[in-house]
């Protein structure tokens, strides 16, 4: 069989833990390979037995498990999962795998070391390295995968040693629309401040909204849904904010029409281990479009953003929030603002097509 022959025909499958709203950086493996003409399968758990993805090739498990609920049902769906998973693969009997996330390989093995060196494994965020036991069998499975690629170089500083690939929560795509967008500043009217993804973090989010709510010269808005919807729902009702807006659920297509309506981007979470090292996507929505966002402090995401301007760092727990919010917008360097956005986004871009060569040798690869 010539090498070409053996591309065209090698299946891949790519493995997710979850609903796959929770993965938007998925089209970064999947554009590729539509691009390369490679035969893949997406599988993933319908976690929320909503909407399926259309397509013959994304293939669900359906079982409904809410992200609250005990430990103890928790952990018996998860090994539900595993044990359907291992059964499907083992009668596709796949070329080759991609990962995604540390406690997809985690809950697979020892079954991926049937792949030694034919898998990639994608970590997105910090998990459970501080247990010696997850981080020993981590090591395992980055030391035999093909390549590892992390979305924040801060997540070298908890991992093991290793070669790792920088990828990104932004698709390829956006690279032709880079220069279309510039930020100017709203002159009259509210300013709209704009959370995009899971409703996560109530106790940090409520004291924002508290900063904020009444303000007259302040929107919030709320797009999305998560474990936390019923809390967040819960204190709205019991208050009478006039400018706080929930709208749940957006489709993916919506979601740049939602984004460049926003004026700031809420992007400010609780600082602690979890969120230290890791750079959501909204960092690289506010990046991409060319809009200001709220930080937190003492984080990677934190030094990014003030090393390019790209918006500021300000403490719920400030009294001062709501006033620093309005000042900081209204004297926004614009200038300074613009290119510190492209400067961010043209590293993005160089990682991205580093990667992109680590994959594109990966699939032409023949381990036979």
């Amino acid at each position: 069989m010539r090498k070409s022959d053996y591309i065209k025909e090698s299946r891949i499958a790519i493995l997710f833990i979850g609903d796959l709203f929770y993965c938007p950086y998925l089209s970064n493996y999947t554009e590729l390979l539509d691009n390369e003409s490679i035969k893949y399968d997406v599988i993933y758990w319908n976690r929320s037995c909503q909407k399926q993805v259309e397509g013959s090739n994304y293939i669900c498990f359906n079982k409904e498990s809410k992200l609250r609920q005990n430990k103890i049902k928790k952990t018996l769906d998860f090994f539900q999962y595993r044990k359907w998973l291992i059964n499907f693969l083992e009668k596709r009997k796949y070329d080759k795998l991609i990962i995604l996330s540390s406690i997809m390989a985690f809950l697979l093995m020892p079954y991926i070391m049937r792949y030694k060196h034919k898998y990639i494994f994608d970590i997105r965020d910090y998990s459970y390295e501080l247990f010696k036991l997850y981080y020993i069998i981590e090591k395992v499975i980055i030391d035999n995968s093909f390549a590892t690629v992390i979305s924040s170089k801060a997540f070298e500083s908890f991992l093991p040693k290793n070669r790792y690939y920088y990828t990104h929560n932004l698709s390829v795509k956006r690279d032709e629309k880079l220069l279309k967008y510039r930020f100017s500043k709203k002159d009259s009217g509210r300013i709209n401040v704009v959370w995009m993804g899971a409703l996560r973090y109530f106790k940090h989010q409520v004291k924002i909204i508290e900063k904020l709510g009444n303000d007259e010269r302040f929107n919030v808005y709320y797009h999305g849904e998560g474990a936390q919807s019923d809390i967040y729902f819960q204190y709205i009702r019991s208050h009478n904010y006039n400018n706080v807006f929930f709208t749940g659920r957006y489709d993916n297509e919506d979601k740049k029409e939602l984004i460049l309506k926003a004026d700031i981007l809420n992007n400010s979470y609780p600082t602690q281990y979890e969120t230290a090292y890791a750079l959501s996507n909204k960092f690289y929505d506010g990046a991409f479009y060319h809009i200001p966002q709220i930080v937190e402090g003492g984080t990677y995401k934190c030094t990014l953003t003030e090393k390019y301007y790209l918006g500021i760092a300000i403490e719920p727990d400030d009294p001062e929030f709501a006033d620093k919010l309005y000042n900081y917008y209204t004297s926004i360097d614009v200038d300074k603002f613009n290119r510190g956005c492209y400067q961010w986004m043209e590293i993005v871009r160089n990682h991205t097509y580093e990667t992109k060569n680590i994959m594109l040798k990966f699939i032409e690869s023949n381990f036979d």
